[in-house]
């Protein structure tokens, strides 16, 4: 259960992944997500905009693996293997 706390926390609360290290300053609850709202405030046609819309997709891509491998670990210790 130490692991999936671990995976969780991490995806929760950093942004760089387990192997580096974030700054020292208050980061959002899934800052790999955080920005989307600023999506809203651009134009969409512009290259900023594209960046963001290409960093949302990253991080929920990260976010979506990270569940999908917690899930397989819950089902895994429920099932007793």
């Amino acid at each position: 259960m130490t692991r999936l706390t671990r995976e969780l926390n991490s995806m929760l609360y950093t942004k760089s992944g387990r192997f580096d290290q974030d700054p020292a300053s208050e980061l959002p609850v899934l800052p790999l997500l955080a920005r989307v709202k600023d999506l809203a405030t651009l134009p969409r046609d512009g290259d900023a905009w594209g960046f963001l819309e290409t960093e949302m997709i990253r991080g929920r891509n990260e976010v979506e693996a990270r569940l999908r491998t917690v899930t397989e670990q819950i089902e895994e210790h429920l099932s007793g293997r």
